[in-house]
């Protein structure tokens, strides 16, 4: 996590290099865009991040907590004691967030 929040930029970063940048969140809600708000707290990655959950919890038939540890840093989901399983849950959430990221870059919704 620490070479992600130095290595990606934020609006809120680009704002501090350059002050004609604006700092607010890419996604259009208004507020600070910090890492932390792009990767967790703004309303529609909070929808994404819930979409991929609820597909989780159905993929797998069992029911994962959305919380940003297991989501954005991989912590043991409570509950699931095979490690294959953790791993691939693990590989579901990355997989999707990556795929998003790819698609808002080259346009598609």
């Amino acid at each position: 996590m620490k070479i992600l929040f130095r290595s990606y930029i934020t609006p809120h970063k680009l704002m501090k290099m350059n002050s004609d940048v604006s700092d607010k969140c890419w996604h259009g809600c208004g507020k600070t865009g910090t890492l932390i708000h792009l990767l967790w707290h703004c309303p529609e990655t909070k929808t994404f991040w819930l979409k991929v959950r609820d597909y989780l919890c159905t993929l797998f038939e069992r029911n994962f907590s959305s919380c940003p540890v297991v989501c954005l840093l991989g912590n043991k989901i409570d509950g699931v004691i095979s490690k294959e399983l953790q791993h691939l849950v693990h590989l579901a959430f990355l997989s999707e967030a990556l795929a998003k990221q790819l698609r808002d870059c080259i346009g598609m919704v």
